[in-house]
């Protein structure tokens, strides 16, 4: 084999590892939120409940969340469990303040969490 054919099979195999590798994190950024895992809590105002089915079989309750009233500023916050939604739609409506629990691991499933970063899981009174 000469060095001619050696350097197309390198070249070769190393766009071919870079074009899998791309059209992996495609797919993968379909199906999922990739993040970096963390946890916290946030007080504020919730500004909006949205309701998106972005795909059939897709289906996210995203909450807009802003620390002060007057800000222009929102962060996007995904709920899963009914119950603390039902309590955010609640001071929402009243405009309370209230202080929520989030996390986030590696990875959210956007089939249940899309276009949101992290999950509240809990509404602390």
């Amino acid at each position: 084999m000469d060095i001619e054919n050696t350097f197309l099979i390198i070249v070769g195999v190393s766009v071919g590892i870079f074009v899998l590798g791309l059209l992996g994190s495609i797919v993968l950024s379909i199906f999922y939120n990739v993040n970096v895992p963390s946890q916290g809590e946030h007080t504020g105002y919730i500004s909006a409940v949205d309701y998106s089915k972005p795909f059939p079989g897709f289906k996210s309750n995203i909450v807009y969340f802003k620390t002060d009233p007057q800000s222009t500023q929102e962060d996007k916050y995904c709920v899963v469990d009914e119950n603390v939604l039902k309590e955010l739609k609640i001071a929402q409506k009243e405009r309370q303040m209230v202080t929520i629990s989030y996390e986030n691991g590696w990875f959210i499933p956007n089939k249940i969490c899309y276009d949101g970063t992290s999950v509240i899981k809990e509404v602390i009174k």
